[in-house]
């Protein structure tokens, strides 16, 4: 393979160059197109970031994402059938929808109002139109 003098002339010339320059030095590249500049890399978002705070809701009541296994009331009752708990007067199902805890009378089947459930304490009234998912 022959090399062309203007080859041969121009890579003496950049080993000349790199040969008589100062440490740390580095000469441009001869084609300093876009596609050959190395751009910087993009720093990488940090993993396992704790979850935002939660906003409150327009009511001013913060909204509950608890499940059932994280409520402590909903751990202290009894199994029922089919996912509902029970005591000794009512039985409980979960409510995925609101996060909250549906109370029904055991004998009458009535909705008798909706718990908070971290401590079972009643913050909707009952509503006499609710009815059970769980059949008993």
């Amino acid at each position: 393979m022959r090399k062309s003098i203007r080859a041969v002339l121009s890579s003496t010339a950049c080993l000349a160059s790199l040969l008589l320059a100062p440490a740390g030095f580095h000469p441009p590249a001869a084609d300093a197109s876009a596609s050959s500049v190395i751009a910087p890399a993009k720093p990488k978002p940090p993993r396992n970031q704790p979850p935002a705070a939660p906003q409150p809701a327009p009511s001013g009541r913060t909204v509950n994402s608890k499940s059932p296994a994280t409520s402590p009331f909903w751990n202290r009752l009894r199994n029922f059938k089919a996912g509902a708990r029970h005591d000794d007067k009512y039985v409980y199902e979960w409510d995925y929808l609101h996060g909250d805890i549906e109370r029904f009378n055991k004998k009458t089947r009535k909705h008798a109002g909706s718990l908070e459930p971290v401590n079972g304490t009643p913050y909707k009234p009952a509503v006499p139109t609710h009815r059970p998912k769980t059949k008993w």
